[in-house]
């Protein structure tokens, strides 16, 4: 019910299309591709990678080099 009552409260502003400075804003970025964005890089989806990576350790889990320390 309350995800329910959250769409429609929020419904209106996930519809509404920039105007004004923020509309020129937009389309001066270089991702700005005619009416939309273009996504510089590929997205792309791959699940059966995603749940393969949960078991394996991060190489950025610590840092390479000690934190620098203000006394």
């Amino acid at each position: 019910m309350l995800l329910a009552i959250a769409f429609a409260q929020g419904y209106r502003a996930f519809g509404k299309a920039a105007d004004g400075a923020r509309r020129a804003r937009m389309e001066r970025s270089p991702q700005w591709q005619g009416k939309h964005f273009e996504n510089p890089q590929v997205i792309i989806n791959d699940w059966a990678g995603m749940f393969a990576a949960l078991g394996e350790a991060s190489s950025h889990g610590e840092p390479s080099a000690p934190l620098p320390v203000v006394h």
